[in-house]
């Protein structure tokens, strides 16, 4: 029996380019474009709740990762996936997928609607996509919860060649042109894919002015040649196992934050002793401390796939014949099948562009110091993107190697 296959997917795009989206390409989508019902909803700021979820969940899937290599995740694309395929989850699938992040269905939603709302220097989208003759079975609750909280777009489509293009436009023109493709070809057989897209530009407040040459000690103990950024930063912090820096980025919303682990711990070692407990007081309590500080100019790209990842964090069901996906649709026995996620950073003299994209398909089975600190990154480290305002980090990754 030929298997149909529902794709739910989301993109996090890149920091770099926000511009406006391309007529030519967008007017081919939107002919598909379909009206979904906006219903009152309630949202929450976020508070100590999401934020120790998040941390939680940020740690537990970076230290499923082989950590003696580079790694960079998104988990605030992994929580926009996740939040709007739980829309369609019920049953022991919606409790494991509940447990493992500490959150609801209902507090995800309102949380990640309520955050989007002010983004600052990044903008989103979100969009469903559905099979031609299996759109009339999706619950019309499934579409409205994803539209009021989610504000997803959705369209009518045939699964084809032209569908590929038309989706793959739909989020290049969502990211300009930074991500140009999250779905690969069609066959007909898919009955559902969503998206979210993410846009992020981000400069640093205080651009590199001084960048000089040095040697990085990766983690197999290799000498590589490369150029640091060097500056003096004015916000840190420091404790016996590890030091840190803060460079914030020009609307001062967001900010870069850097992590080197004392020389007694290798990255993995480190990462894997990192609690939440560790990693908010990292991002909460930098400290007005002068420190000089060089890091490596660097580009990286991941490419992971995550259900082993989440089986291991609790989350089984999901992936067996006993999924239960009921809000979704009644229209045969759906499970996940992949859930893919890719990662994207570039950091120069200038700020940072990164991206990220994570899909998940569903198939039908049956203190002030006096003295100065020198932060030197020239060996393994740990970094973060972190909104500071919410004190919640929007990328966190390490470098192993250049």
């Amino acid at each position: 029996m030929k298997h149909k296959r529902y794709i739910i997917t989301t993109a996090l795009a890149s920091l770099l380019l926000i511009s406006g989206c391309s007529d030519n390409n967008q007017s081919a989508y939107n002919d598909s474009l379909l009206k979904a019902k906006s219903i009152t909803i309630d949202t929450k700021e976020i508070d100590e709740q999401f934020q120790n979820s998040y941390y939680d969940m940020s740690l537990s899937l970076l230290k499923q990762q082989d950590l003696s290599d580079s790694n960079l995740i998104s988990p605030l694309s992994i929580y926009t996936a996740l939040g709007m395929t739980m829309n369609g989850a019920d049953g022991d699938t919606l409790e494991e997928m509940e447990q493992v992040f500490g959150l609801s269905s209902t507090d995800m939603n309102q949380y990640l609607s309520n955050y989007s709302k002010n983004l600052g220097q990044y903008s989103s989208a979100n969009s469903i996509w559905l099979e031609e003759s299996f759109a009339e079975g999706v619950k019309q609750d499934f579409l409205n919860e994803n539209f009021s909280f989610y504000s997803s777009e959705v369209y009518k489509t045939a699964m084809d060649d032209k569908s590929t293009k038309e989706i793959n436009n739909w989020v290049s023109d969502n990211t300009n042109e930074k991500i140009k493709k999250i779905v690969g070809k069609l066959d007909g057989s898919e009955r559902m894919i969503l998206i979210n897209a993410i846009a992020f530009d981000a400069k640093w407040e205080t651009p590199y002015e001084t960048i000089e040459d040095g040697i990085f000690t990766n983690y197999n103990g290799d000498s590589q040649d490369t150029s640091y950024l060097s500056s003096d930063e004015s916000k840190s912090y420091i404790n016996e196992k590890m030091s840190s820096f803060t460079k914030t980025y020009e609307d001062g919303k967001y900010a870069f934050i850097a992590v080197l682990p004392s020389e007694e711990y290798t990255i993995d070692e480190y990462v894997n002793q990192l609690d939440s407990e560790q990693l908010s007081q990292i991002i909460k309590n930098q400290e007005n401390r002068e420190v000089y500080t060089q890091m490596p100019k660097f580009e990286q790209e991941q490419d992971y796939q995550l259900i082993n990842s989440l089986k291991n964090l609790g989350i089984v069901s999901a992936f067996s014949d006993s999924a239960n996906f009921s809000r979704m649709s009644d229209n045969g026995n759906l499970q996940i099948s992949e859930i893919r996620h890719k990662t994207y950073i570039n950091v120069d003299e200038e700020g940072t562009q990164a991206s990220a994209a994570t899909s998940v398909t569903i198939k039908e089975t049956a203190a002030m110091v006096e003295e100065n600190e020198d932060i030197i990154l020239n060996r393994p480290f740990l970094y973060m993107i972190v909104d500071v305002e919410n004190d919640i980090p929007i990328f966190i990754g390490t470098v192993n190697e250049l």
